[in-house]
């Protein structure tokens, strides 16, 4: 057999792997540091394999090389999207580990049961991204649970939290926000203060930079995000930099700070090349593509996006990566539209939709079929086909929201997709369809279609202005939307005293702001019925027009 690795090899191994040095430490007597002595030894696996019977070394030979080399050969095939070929080696090695370790040294057993545990839960890691990439929802949640429950049972922090961070991008890509941050903030409390050898920890920030960001908490995303960078570059962390880079420069574009956008987005790009990260250079391409689209709405850097569009559709397809074909469909979708190229356009959006659907990216199924609906409307004149697209987009958009838990997360997250909402009540206004509009803006249930919605009332109502009660109706909305406001401001800083344990009793002083704020709100909502009931007797056209609205600012907890 070829020697594995020489001894100064074996020696920065053996320390840098925290995990196994823990279990040899706790090792009765000097078991552990025999066993340091034979790895240490570059020739003893060779020597020990030569006293297996013939009939079984080759399969040994064969686990060995897997367990030193499966791992980064198989990452390799990921990183150039080459997932079929990844996932035939990796389900090859692991059929290995099925092998139980017998030396006749229980010690020895041991720690060859640890390596072998550990090494498989890192293999169904790496598998579970796989089966993703692949479509396999079903499938890679097991793997990713399986390399958890592996991680648990030889108990070793940077394996855990690996899988944590395995799970907690799961979630994240099925818009699963509450359950990815949870199992991502495990994997910081896990590795807060820990030496952390596999630097897991700047991923874990990455993923809550993005996470954050797409509930619409941006503030708390760039911390995440700037927190992630830093990591990367103190660590020397080339791998993980251009998808650090990547989210921190997406929270840039959407702050129209194009400059800094760029210079991050260059940066990563040099990584990526540099590590032939294939998949990380299409998500950068295109990034910098739509800062380019961004910049100049009107088609200025047209040419430029369309040569980093065209350089990432070169890559991706010869390639199993389907959320990268439909990421750069989406993004022609975008280009083409600003070039008038209306048909080619609707078909970019249309192929986007359908890998979405077919990988289960709710979001960005949502994003896709927004756009659809706009391009729809605006270039074919088809208000019926773009309001059925906002339709599909806001079904998704509420399956998602419903899945999240906190109030907080709930309000952000709905100001972050009200879009096609107020698309599709202009669609249902345009097709003379007002109740069906206000359907849609009682389940926006957004502080931000308020206004929207207070401008469409005086714009679609003939003389409001010569109407008290119509002033008077739309005035306790006015009201609403302002108590509405102080009361988000009132549990966020009552949010931010609870997880500092600031001074309990400022503490009960928002909880009485509160309640005083919550029972100012009902007064609002019973003289808003009121008022709305005597605008119907008097005039129930004009009435038809702000029917339901006050429940779209806030939901009354239960008590």
């Amino acid at each position: 057999m070829d020697q594995l690795f020489s001894t100064s090899e074996l020696q920065a191994i053996l320390k840098s792997d925290t995990g196994f040095n823990n279990l040899l430490h706790a090792m009765p007597g000097n078991q552990g540091d025999s066993i340091r002595q034979i790895l240490l030894n570059e020739n003893v696996l060779a020597d020990l394999l030569q006293l297996l019977p013939e009939t079984i070394r080759a399969q040994a030979e064969a686990l060995l090389k897997s367990i030193f080399h499966t791992p980064q050969k198989a990452k390799k095939l990921y990183d150039e999207c080459r997932f079929m070929e990844a996932r035939k080696l990796l389900n090859k090695t692991i059929s290995l580990y099925s092998l139980k370790p017998e030396t006749g040294d229980v010690f020895l057993d041991q720690a060859c049961e640890f390596v072998v545990k550990r090494s498989t839960a890192l293999l169904f890691n790496l598998l579970g991204e796989v089966e993703w990439e692949l479509g396999n929802k079903e499938t890679a949640e097991k793997k990713f649970q399986t390399a958890l429950t592996l991680a648990r049972e030889v108990d070793d922090i940077d394996t855990i939290a690996k899988s944590l961070y395995g799970l907690g991008t799961y979630y994240w890509k099925l818009d699963d926000f509450e359950t990815s941050l949870t199992y991502n903030n495990r994997a910081l409390a896990l590795l807060s203060g820990h030496e952390d050898q596999w630097q897991t920890q700047h991923k874990v920030l990455t993923n809550l930079c993005g996470i954050h960001a797409d509930i619409g908490q941006y503030s708390q995303a760039l911390d995440y995000g700037h927190k992630a960078v830093s990591l990367c570059e103190k660590e020397q962390a080339r791998t993980s930099l251009p998808i650090s880079c990547n989210n921190l420069a997406c929270l840039y574009i959407q702050e129209e700070a194009y400059d800094s956008a760029m210079d991050i987005l260059e940066t990563g790009l040099q990584a990526a090349k540099e590590d032939n990260a294939l998949q990380q250079e299409v998500m950068i391409l295109n990034n910098m593509a739509v800062c380019f689209l961004r910049r100049s709405p009107e088609g200025r850097h047209a040419e430029t996006a369309t040569s980093l569009l065209a350089r990432a559709l070169s890559i991706v397809k010869n390639t199993d990566a389907n959320s990268l074909k439909a990421l750069t469909f989406f993004n022609l979708g975008l280009l083409s539209r600003i070039s008038g190229k209306n048909q080619r356009t609707k078909k970019y959006f249309t192929d986007a939709i359908d890998i979405y659907r077919e990988i289960g990216s709710r979001s960005h199924q949502a994003q896709a079929l927004n756009m659809l609906g706009v391009h729809l409307a605006a270039s074919l004149n088809d208000t019926e086909g773009a309001l059925n697209a906002y339709k599909k987009s806001i079904d998704i958009i509420e399956t998602i929201r419903g899945g999240l838990v906190r109030e907080t997360f709930r309000i952000s997250y709905a100001d972050t997709v009200i879009e096609p909402y107020e698309k599709a009540i202009d669609c249902l206004l345009a097709l003379h369809r007002p109740e069906e509009a206000f359907v849609y803006a009682e389940r926006a249930k957004s502080r931000t279609l308020m206004e929207f919605l207070s401008d469409k009332l005086i714009e679609h109502t003939n003389t409001p202005n010569a109407d008290d009660s119509f002033s008077h109706t739309t005035s306790l909305l006015r009201q609403i939307e302002e108590l509405q406001t102080n009361l988000a401001a009132v549990r966020r800083e009552k949010e931010a005293c609870f997880f500092t344990r600031s001074n309990q009793g400022d503490f009960c002083d928002m909880e009485k702001q509160e309640q005083d704020l919550l029972d100012a709100l009902e007064k609002k909502d019973r003289a808003f019925t009121e008022a709305y009931s005597q605008l119907v007797k008097k005039k129930p056209e004009t009435a038809l027009l702000i029917k339901c609205a006050p429940r779209m600012a806030y939901d009354l907890p239960v008590r």
